[in-house]
């Protein structure tokens, strides 16, 4: 099989790798050199979805844990985003939901861009069903938005 991870029937040894790369190329030796192998092993669709994949892991490597956390009892969601002296995003999220696995990583590149004026926390609801049940929680993705403890608005997937 092919490095890059695909379906490719092509031995890693077949694998061409494209000189004189697109201006991307500095964007891509960061990433390991992905670019070249993915482009010459899989079809463009594939190659598209491995690297939004790739660049999503490499974003996450740098999101400070400080800012977007988990959640999983009451009384660390009372502790971290009730008792919470900055403003926090609450993404009550599941891992089968597709919307979910979408909205997520943009809401933590956005959280992690304001420098510390906002946390995120992150709340699985098919492990914190009790928190869910205590929010209202009836659909997911929901986002809502806490500030000294209270709900200032929130969002539901409709």
């Amino acid at each position: 099989m092919a490095q890059c991870g695909c379906t490719s029937t092509k031995r890693a040894s077949q694998v061409r790798f494209v000189a004189g790369a697109p201006a991307r190329t500095n964007y891509m030796q960061r990433l390991g050199g992905v670019l070249p192998r993915i482009a010459s092993c899989c079809s463009p669709a594939v190659a598209k979805r491995s690297l939004l994949l790739r660049s999503a892991i490499v974003s996450r490597r740098f999101c400070s844990t400080d800012l977007v956390f988990d959640v999983e009892t009451v009384d660390d969601f009372t502790e971290k985003v009730i008792n919470s002296s900055s403003p926090v995003i609450v993404d009550f999220h599941a891992d089968w939901c597709g919307p979910c696995r979408t909205l997520g990583p943009r809401l933590e590149e956005k959280v992690s861009g304001r420098n510390g004026a906002i946390l995120m926390a992150k709340i699985n609801v098919d492990q914190a069903g009790e928190l869910a049940m205590d929010y209202g929680v009836t659909a997911v993705p929901t986002v809502m938005s806490f500030k000294n403890g209270s709900v200032l608005e929130c969002l539901r997937e409709s």
